[in-house]
């Protein structure tokens, strides 16, 4: 499961954008708490509960995504 947002950058494609922005870059995870997130808060709290509080890490992506326009 992800929790958050991701960046979509628009191509030359007509209905083709890219997933991130520079060099694939989408987020950083780091395993904190957030205002308003209270579906978030919980997933981290049991992860800090089971698994201790976690090591940041940063998000790339691996393609393109396709935008269906109805």
């Amino acid at each position: 499961m992800v929790y958050g947002t991701i960046k979509l950058t628009p191509t030359n494609t007509p209905g083709i954008v890219k997933l991130g922005g520079e060099n694939g870059y989408l987020d950083t995870y780091n395993f904190d708490l957030q205002d308003g997130r209270f579906g978030r808060n919980i997933a981290t709290l049991l992860g800090h509960a089971i698994a201790g509080f976690g090591i940041s890490y940063k998000i790339y992506n691996y393609g393109y995504g396709i935008i269906n326009a109805k």
